[in-house]
């Protein structure tokens, strides 16, 4: 941007916004997701544990296969709501940009009326207002990025944990049984 326009760079502030709400439509996604796989985990070997005595094998697969059917309607609305979500980011940022090239169009008429100078001298005036307006809207991004890389690294942690834990739990009942 060698000599940026101050419609240039209201487009580019209502991009980044736009990306920073992707992000953060993003990981709620991913938490949710990963919420829900906390909650099926622990659901799941509760009601296979041997404690239910009264419960046998067709009971828990019945109400393991209605608590999975559950999840995946729940999963799948979020998964659809975020999806709406980002659709409505997408047509929110191409409007207020589009709006924003009209503006400029009427701000060339403006030009003819009141002379080049004075539109000059009021973008000079306004230009760093913008540009720090423009350098915030690059750390939220930056920031709900980092989000969804956390959210994303725990979740992936978390998968390593719980693939560890199976392995040891498998090591130990070999041990017992032998």
């Amino acid at each position: 941007m060698s000599n940026p326009t101050l419609n240039a760079v209201a487009i580019d502030v209502v991009g980044q916004y736009g990306l920073a709400s992707k992000h953060l439509v993003n990981a709620y996604r991913l938490g949710t997701q990963r919420v829900v796989a906390q909650i099926n985990d622990r659901y799941t070997s509760m009601i296979k544990s041997p404690s239910l005595p009264m419960v046998d094998e067709s009971i828990r697969s019945s109400i393991l296969s209605a608590y999975a059917q559950l999840t995946g309607f729940f999963v799948g609305g979020v998964t659809r709501a975020t999806e709406q979500a980002d659709v409505a980011i997408d047509k929110i940022t191409d409007t207020t940009a589009q709006g924003i090239k009209r503006l400029g169009n009427v701000g060339d008429r403006f030009e003819a009326m009141i002379g080049k100078p004075v539109v000059e001298t009021m973008t000079k005036i306004n230009m760093p207002a913008a540009q720090l307006s423009l350098q915030i809207a690059g750390q939220v991004v930056e920031g709900s990025k980092r989000l969804v890389e956390r959210v994303a690294a725990v979740e992936k942690a978390m998968a390593a944990t719980v693939v560890s834990a199976t392995t040891e739990a498998k090591a130990r009942g070999k041990r017992a049984a032998a």
